[in-house]
């Protein structure tokens, strides 16, 4: 690539990076920067291009067949509680059911 056309890339990438940043549609920062809208469209679609060609090259990963899985078997089952607590700072400690009433909380709460 001939150094003139490295610097023109630079120059558009580095708009390209502005605009995409800048939260403006692709006409309106063309104008605002005095861009032709024409080749800013040009030099996106060709950076979108040169990034596709590079993903390509990327090393394909392996799709993972069932096979390539182990069972997991729980040893025993696992302990749930349907309970809460409640820690005052003088020690107190109220153990609530997730079932008990809004009501019966508030004052529980309202005790301490």
């Amino acid at each position: 690539m001939k150094q003139a056309t490295k610097e023109r890339e630079a120059e558009m990438y580095g708009l390209i990076d502005g605009w995409s940043g800048s939260g403006l549609s692709q006409k309106k920062y063309c104008q605002e920067k005095g861009v032709s809208f024409a080749v800013f469209q040009y030099w996106v679609k060709r950076r979108r291009q040169k990034e596709a060609k590079k993903n390509d090259r990327l090393p394909k990963l392996k799709t993972l067949s069932e096979k390539s899985f182990k069972p997991l078997v729980a040893k025993e089952e696992p302990k749930t509680t349907n309970d809460f607590e409640i820690i005052y700072p003088n020690g107190v400690i109220i153990k609530c059911s997730w079932q008990t009433k809004p009501e019966q909380l508030k004052t529980l709460i309202q005790l301490f």
